[in-house]
C-alpha cells in the first residue's frame, strides 16, 4: 500500500499544478467507530485530496488514513489499521461569496492491516464514503474546511465516521 500511496500522490501533485482550478487540501481530524460498536473507539485521522471542478460539479480524488481502531476478531486492538484511496462526486452550494457547503458521495477502495506476530494480515475492500462540508475562502488562493465523513461497511465490516479539519490552496495565481 506503500508504494501505491506514493504514486497516487505524485500523480496527485503534479496534476494540481497542471490545473490552475484545482485545489489540494490537508485534512487532520478523528475517525471513530459508528455508534453500533461497543466499546467505541477512536482514532487520529487524516487524508490528502484533489478537488477539481468540472463544470457545475467537483471531482475529489483522495488518500484517507482512518488510522488505527477495533477490527472484528482481534482482542488486541494494536495493529489494526485502515486506509485507502478514494473519489466523489461532490455538489457544491455557495452561500456567501467566500462560504460555501457540499455534499458527496463516492467509490472507497481500502484495505485493514491487521498485526499477526511478526506477520501482516491485509483485508481489502471496496465501499462507500459520503460527506457534508463547510468550506470559507480566505483568499482566492487558501480556504479552510470543516468535514464529516461516512465510510460505510469497509474492508474489516465496519462503518466509521470521521471528523476533519483542512486547509486547502489552490494555485489560482497561475492564471
Amino acid at each position: 500500500m506503500k508504494y501505491l500511496l506514493a504514486t497516487f500522490l505524485t500523480l496527485l501533485s503534479f496534476t494540481a499544478y497542471a490545473d490552475s482550478s484545482a485545489t489540494l487540501w490537508a485534512f487532520s481530524g478523528r475517525a471513530a467507530l459508528n455508534a453500533g460498536s461497543a466499546p467505541k473507539k477512536t482514532s487520529h485521522a487524516y487524508q490528502i485530496e484533489q478537488e477539481t471542478p468540472i463544470g457545475a460539479r467537483v471531482w475529489d480524488l483522495g488518500y484517507l488514513n482512518e488510522g488505527n481502531l477495533s477490527c472484528k476478531g482481534l482482542s488486541n486492538d494494536e495493529g489494526c489499521k485502515r486506509d485507502g484511496l478514494y473519489g466523489m462526486l461532490k455538489i457544491p452550494f455557495n452561500l456567501t461569496k467566500n462560504l460555501e457547503t457540499s455534499v458527496a458521495a463516492g467509490p472507497y477502495i481500502n484495505a485493514t492491516t491487521r498485526e499477526n506476530g511478526a506477520q501482516y494480515v491485509y483485508t481489502y475492500g471496496v465501499s462507500m464514503l459520503t460527506a457534508l462540508s463547510i468550506v470559507y475562502h480566505v483568499t482566492d488562493n487558501l480556504a479552510v474546511q470543516a468535514r464529516y465523513q461516512h465510510a460505510f461497511i469497509s474492508s474489516d465490516g465496519r462503518d466509521t465516521d470521521q471528523f476533519f479539519l483542512a486547509a486547502g490552496w489552490s494555485p489560482s495565481f497561475l492564471k
